[in-house]
């Protein structure tokens, strides 16, 4: 295990993986929807990460929430999105918001444990890597966010 306290296995069957998990995260070099949205539990958290088609979009016009990084950057480059907008089906009005207003504390972030959460980024990483360190010791400082369980 790495000294990670959270197990990753390798399954076969992507419906039974993403029907028990809490937590998914889309990071391939494909191109078809890994999962659909009656696959998901209550309060699944989604990350939908990079510019190759993950998630059925379905995923996305059922969330509860979709938050992007920035939505100029990702609306043009993610398929799913660029899709859906040519089918009038998704637009800026439909994202929750972008996620540097929920790590400011403008919105929340998570308000229900049943909130079904997609996060679609292409990853601005060198401003993730300067910003997150500090919103995190914030973050503790002002008691927000919650603390998670990890397996033994």
């Amino acid at each position: 295990m790495l000294g990670f306290p959270v197990d990753a296995v390798a399954l076969e069957d992507r419906e039974a993986v993403v029907r028990k998990s809490d937590i998914i995260f889309t990071v391939t070099t494909g191109n078809q929807a890994l999962f659909e949205h009656a696959w998901l539990q209550p309060g699944a958290f989604i990350a939908r990460l990079g510019s190759y088609q993950e998630v059925a979009h379905d995923v996305i016009t059922k969330a509860d929430k979709v938050i992007v990084d920035c939505w100029k950057y990702v609306s043009p480059r993610l398929p799913e999105l660029v899709a859906l907008a040519e089918e009038d089906k998704f637009s800026l009005e439909d994202v929750y918001a972008e996620w540097p207003r929920i790590v400011a504390g403008e919105v929340p972030g998570r308000e229900t444990p049943e909130e079904i959460i997609v996060y679609m980024a292409l990853g601005i990483w060198g401003e993730y890597a300067a910003i997150l360190p500090e919103a995190y010791r914030k973050a503790k400082v002002m008691g927000l966010g919650q603390a998670l369980p990890c397996s033994p």
